[in-house]
């Protein structure tokens, strides 16, 4: 069922979650033994290293004990309303002088491929995946725009990604 809704990423980040914080706490207990302070120790044993990671592990909780709720083997979701911790964002721009130094470095590169790719990182904001995954039937260059199909969205949703021109 997961692999139905979830991207590949995402399951493979739901794996290792599983196999470096979940299951060596709770794996020896049947979900219906599995009570609400044992996923909260399980949460507080991970926050002392990594909080965020036990922010992802308690949904991860939550999502298979709703899965367990929907399907009728349980009838309460023990991972429910646990108080995640903290997350703050992270804004972290490139200065102009780094942006300089960048493509210096990115001239000068032996591998002008890969160089490239960072370059169209900088002009389109765009994750890695996407950018190594784009088709040259998806750009329209004499506008300056990339169409990324709705099937290839988080949102499902055609997005276009104006292309900037790079600076002198």
């Amino acid at each position: 069922m997961a692999g139905r809704r979830n991207r590949a990423g995402t399951l493979k980040n739901r794996r290792q979650l599983l196999k470096n914080h979940i299951l060596p706490v709770l794996g020896d207990k049947r979900l219906a033994d599995i009570r609400r302070k044992d996923i909260e120790d399980m949460q507080h044993r991970i926050s002392q290293i990594f909080p965020i990671a036990a922010n992802r592990a308690l949904s991860l909780c939550s999502a298979i004990f709703s899965t367990t709720e929907w399907w009728g083997m349980l009838t309460e979701n023990a991972a429910a309303k646990i108080e995640r911790n903290m997350e703050e964002g992270r804004d972290r721009y490139l200065t102009s002088d780094e942006i300089a130094r960048l493509h210096t470095g990115l001239d000068q590169s032996q591998a002008q491929d890969s160089a490239d790719v960072v370059r169209l990182l900088l002009l389109t904001g765009a994750r890695v995946g996407k950018v190594l995954a784009m088709q040259w039937a998806r750009l329209d260059l004499t506008i300056g725009l990339w169409v990324k199909p709705a099937a290839t969205t988080k949102q499902n949703h055609i997005h276009g990604v104006p292309l900037s021109s790079p600076l002198p």
